[in-house]
């Protein structure tokens, strides 16, 4: 065997090695990603029964108005109730977003978005309402999906809308769609604060709160619409200028 045999061999067997170490690490990161999201999981479930019951019971002391209305306990008792119900929400939004990252897209179907929007709007009402805000929209497509991952999508990214509207300013939101190819872009515009350009990417971070001042909120929202939109085979992306309000777009695939 001559000098480049000898060293083209050492090459390809550098290279096995190397490849297999390779398939070996991915190996032992996808058992502790794995591990992770069950220890999530797991955390979620334990933390779920207690949290309740402590809502539960503050409920029902707060029946007691003539005991604790007015008084500092009456506050300290609110302050539970406040805080019990926004930690359940968190393990629910917690929960719910480490299962669609365990659990595959469950039976796609066609699914007609004016129809479900509308559903969606009707079911927000209070809180268009009481935020004075409007949503328009008109002849959306029919794309495949699962309705409630769906609806769930819809809902996080409108209620992102209302939360971050302007002082002062009625709220608009305006959705439209555009078919490119085998897809439809659809774009839900508002006129709220915005975010920084340089922050578009981390907007879609788990427990990722850029105004963290502004407005409460489990820091979920966002990542739970993106892994909807990534398990429907999409992608989802944001534009702001900071100043106008902002823009989300997401691709879902055409059913007509």
């Amino acid at each position: 065997m001559n000098e480049v045999e000898q060293a083209g061999e050492q090459l390809f067997d550098a290279a096995t090695a190397t490849r297999e170490e390779l398939v070996r690490k991915t190996g032992e990161l996808t058992r502790v990603i794995e591990g992770l999201e069950m220890f999530t999981c797991n955390v979620a479930h334990d933390l779920f029964e207690p949290l309740r019951a402590i809502r539960v019971y503050s409920q029902m002391l707060q029946k007691f108005e003539h005991l604790v209305k007015g008084s500092e306990a009456g506050k300290h008792l609110a302050f539970m109730c406040s805080g019990a119900a926004e930690a359940q929400i968190l393990i629910e939004d917690l929960l719910l977003y480490a299962r669609m990252k365990r659990v595959g897209l469950q039976s796609p179907q066609p699914i007609n978005l004016d129809q479900l929007l509308s559903s969606v709007i009707s079911a927000m009402n209070p809180r268009l309402q009481e935020s004075e805000a409007t949503v328009r929209f008109s002849s959306l497509p029919m794309v495949w999906g699962q309705e409630l991952e769906l609806k769930r999508l819809f809902i996080n990214l409108l209620t992102n809308a209302l939360k971050y509207r302007r002082e002062g300013i009625q709220g608009h939101v305006d959705l439209v769609a555009e078919a490119r190819g085998d897809e439809f872009v659809i774009a839900i515009k508002d006129n709220g604060i915005g975010f920084d350009t340089l922050d578009a990417l981390e907007i879609f971070k788990p427990f990722k709160r850029l105004k963290q001042d502004f407005a409460s909120g489990t820091g979920l929202g966002l990542a739970i619409a993106k892994a909807i939109v990534e398990r429907h085979g999409g992608r989802i992306w944001a534009t702001s200028d900071g100043v106008t309000g902002a823009t989300f777009f997401f691709t879902l695939q055409r059913a007509d």
